[in-house]
């Protein structure tokens, strides 16, 4: 498992390695400040088993400057961000609560969020705690994590999320299989997508609604700056109306638009064990950057796929 979370004993032992294959699930919520309820996504199920699988963490304060121990990362796809904060101390002696506070600022605006906090248990019975906040993120923006304690000791932390990839589809042509597909040309890319999907946007037979089918998609080739990826278009229409339970025969199926689901990390989760950007502090603070990029295809190119084009 790639992961960066490592197993809380509690405030006053060591943290440690917790064998990769056992995870921590979030069973309750003990305690809040906030009456607002909150719901624990699968993001929030990836900041508690956030851990190297090959590495260890003592939450002993050996460097005067280190304050607190963050782990987490802002995800585009969800509303509510989540990060785990643990304080670093100096001895292995009771420190208490944590008495902080966690604010995050956009970069460029400065506009500053409070977070709240939520301890949460885990399935072995075991306590995290938790900061979340009401936080939409979107592509390219940057942000700045400041955990500040009672006593002014601080540690910060910065990320910036990736940025959109432009989209160059090109024509419908046969490939080397003799069947139709398209060749889309990923631009701006800074580093390679972590996943990539198609998606085809349909109407059934007889349906008012559409329905979305998502397929995998894989890369055709790649330069400095720019990747391509090969659609197979005419393969891929027969899955969709395997999907769909349409016999292949059956042309009746509308093509409204492809999309390109698309999910990429920001440069933290490339080195993990070395967070360059926390200051005053330890741990994981990155980004992920997940969106949809659609097009549409010529009506002549639907047709001859076996589709029927959009009104």
């Amino acid at each position: 498992m790639n992961g960066f979370f490592l197993k809380i004993e509690d405030r006053r032992s060591k943290i440690e390695d917790s064998t990769c294959p056992r995870t921590l699930l979030p069973s309750s919520i003990l305690h809040r400040r906030s009456s607002n309820s909150i719901f624990l996504p699968l993001t929030l199920f990836l900041i508690l088993v956030l851990a190297a699988c090959d590495n260890s963490f003592e939450p002993i304060n050996e460097e005067p400057t280190d304050f607190f121990a963050i782990f987490g990362f802002l995800d585009t796809a969800a509303d509510t961000q989540f990060v785990r904060v643990s304080p670093l101390r100096e001895t292995l002696e009771p420190s208490g609560d944590l008495a902080a506070r966690v604010s995050s600022f956009l970069i460029g605006t400065g506009e500053e969020v409070a977070w709240q906090d939520s301890l949460v248990v885990l399935d072995d019975g075991e306590a995290g705690l938790l900061f979340y906040a009401q936080l939409p993120v979107e592509p390219g923006d940057s942000y700045r994590l400041e955990v500040r304690g009672d006593d002014g000791e601080v540690t910060r932390a910065l990320t910036q999320v990736p940025l959109r990839v432009r989209l160059d589809p090109g024509p419908v042509t046969m490939d080397f299989n003799d069947r139709l597909a398209q060749q889309v040309t990923l631009v701006d890319l800074l580093r390679m997508p972590r996943s990539m999907n198609i998606l085809y946007r349909v109407t059934p037979p007889g349906a008012t609604d559409t329905v979305t089918v998502r397929l995998p998609l894989f890369v055709f080739s790649s330069s400095s700056g720019s990747i391509v990826v090969r659609v197979p278009l005419e393969t891929d229409r027969e899955e969709v109306l395997s999907r769909l339970q349409v016999p292949q025969h059956d042309s009746t199926v509308v093509l409204h638009s492809l999309g390109l689901e698309i999910e990429q990390l920001s440069g933290e989760w490339e080195t993990p064990g070395a967070p360059v950007n926390i200051e005053n502090g330890f741990g994981f603070f990155g980004s992920v950057a997940r969106y949809v990029e659609t097009w549409t295809l010529e009506a002549a190119d639907i047709r001859q796929l076996g589709y029927t084009p959009p009104e």
